[in-house]
């Protein structure tokens, strides 16, 4: 059967591949190794006129993509007629393991996978081996799991206070760069853990010393036994 010809949307597409390939190779040449500095992308992002997220995405494009691999992406683009651009990329090169990342291309290509698809199979792709993992602790007690809340709490303020932290070089994304309904909900997340620090703090602490109270009767309980 006589292979139909390729649209010229997906002949433009592949030769943005292309191009964005070469711009990868670019980048990760004029990338100097140890330079984390905020800065210095910033500088990087004027030069070439785009964000950093396009700009890290390019990189891991050229170091994942041999020419060999760049002309099979292109090729079973130009067979299945799809079009392929940074979005995707940005999913494709997030897979380390040049066989997983092959044959999860060949199927969202071959499977004209829509961008939500894409994400379903890639958290089902990159999951943990077994049955999820190991169960998380949970506390015998409700002093042992307030405690755990507060420090679910604790971390995330933590994490979110250096992630904003514009001073902090060795954080190489920034809140600004995320979608605009992540960065909302990322104000709700810290928001409900400020909430649930300040409820848990006062009632471990009164638990915490309900708890010795009783202790300390049990103790004065078994001492007048052992005298009698």
């Amino acid at each position: 059967m006589a292979r139909e010809p390729v649209s010229a949307e997906v002949q433009e597409a592949t030769a943005k591949l292309r191009t964005y390939h070469q711009l990868g190779m670019q980048l990760l040449k004029d990338h100097e190794p140890g330079v984390t500095r905020w800065a210095d992308m910033q500088a990087v992002c004027e030069r070439f006129n785009l964000a950093a997220h396009t700009i890290r995405t390019l990189r891991a494009f050229a170091a994942r993509y041999t020419t060999s691999e760049l002309a099979r992406l292109c090729q079973q683009c130009e067979q299945h007629g799809r079009v392929i651009g940074l979005t995707v990329l940005r999913h494709l090169v997030k897979f380390h393991d040049r066989r997983k990342r092959t044959q999860f291309q060949s199927r969202l290509i071959a499977g004209a996978w829509s961008n939500v698809r894409i994400v379903a199979e890639l958290k089902r792709a990159r999951r943990p081996t077994g049955t999820g993992g190991r169960k998380p602790d949970v506390a015998q007690d409700v002093p042992g799991v307030l405690l755990q809340l507060q420090g679910f709490a604790v971390a995330w303020g933590r994490w979110s206070k250096r992630f904003a932290d514009k001073s902090d070089g060795d954080v190489k994304v920034r809140p600004k760069e995320l979608p605009r309904k992540v960065q909302a909900a990322m104000k709700s997340v810290t928001t409900a853990f400020e909430a649930l620090s300040a409820a848990v703090s006062p009632r471990k602490k009164k638990i915490g010393g309900k708890d010795q109270a009783e202790r300390g009767q049990r103790s004065n309980v078994r001492r007048r036994s052992r005298d009698t």
